[in-house]
């Protein structure tokens, strides 16, 4: 286990790098797509798992001081803004 990150650290650190290249773009990612990226698993995953984990990512980035990073589209999923 020496080493391993714990498994929402890896979640965070992978949503991260799920909308990143997006942000180029412009894209909005579905939530569906993340979800499904994230949790690789035929198990049912609330999309309040993701909700959380990307409040959790935003709690983070706003101690580094970037806040207003990750922007919600309502009913639709996440986009990465410029700073």
């Amino acid at each position: 286990r020496e080493g391993r990150k714990p498994p929402m650290v890896h979640v965070r650190q992978s949503l991260y790098s799920l909308l990143e290249p997006k942000k180029k773009k412009g894209n909005v990612v579905p939530r569906e797509d993340l979800i499904q990226a994230l949790w690789d698993t035929e198990e049912f995953i609330d999309e309040n798992t993701l909700t959380v984990n990307v409040a959790r990512l935003r709690q983070r980035l706003k101690q580094i001081g970037v806040e207003e990073l990750i922007s919600t589209r309502k009913g639709v999923g996440y986009l990465i803004m410029e700073p």
